[in-house]
């Protein structure tokens, strides 16, 4: 008796689950870029990182690069960045900006509003966002948004507080320029 079950190629996901392809959660990645460990951080599909054009990311994704994991593995360090910007034609600042993003981006509840206020303060990477005292840092974020009306709301206490908490635990995957 023929299987009625239908053959999926990889990447594909049946309609009765639910699939959101442009976030992966990993700690770090197998040689095939699947994720080993869901728990750890936040990855992006590239194209979600504000300011990110189309040209960069194609330049990105003809070096191997579509997720946030793979651009903080192969931009994370100077001389990678540097590196990867000569290989695909990039932008060094571009690209650095870019790495910081995705290196905010690992910490989960900061979307792009809150991000753009925290690189307005010069919060812009996580070793950075790691070394701040909540309540300070959660008085920057109110004045700020006080002042230039940014988002509907700041950040409250607990959030900046547990962004904080996150980035002290994630590892160090970028080099402070």
């Amino acid at each position: 008796m023929p299987s009625q079950r239908s053959e999926r190629t990889v990447g594909e996901s049946p309609r009765t689950e639910s699939y959101e392809p442009s976030v992966v959660s990993h700690s770090s990645t197998t040689p095939t870029n699947e994720p080993e460990d869901r728990t750890q951080a936040m990855s992006l599909h590239v194209s979600k990182l504000r300011g990110i054009s189309l040209d960069i990311r194609n330049r990105l994704k003809r070096q191997g690069i579509s997720y946030t994991h793979q651009l903080l593995r192969e931009a994370g360090g100077a001389e990678q960045r540097s590196r990867l910007a000569e290989r695909g034609r990039i932008d060094e600042m571009a690209l650095a900006r870019l790495v910081r993003r995705a290196d905010l981006a690992r910490v989960k509840g900061i979307g792009a509003i809150f991000a753009d206020m925290l690189e307005m303060i010069e919060v812009d990477q996580v070793a950075t966002l790691a070394k701040q005292q909540p309540a300070e840092l959660h008085r920057r974020l109110y004045d700020l948004n006080s002042a230039e009306r940014l988002a509907r709301r700041a950040p409250t206490p607990d959030e900046v507080q547990d962004w904080i908490a996150q980035a002290r635990a994630l590892p160090r995957l970028v080099d402070s320029d």
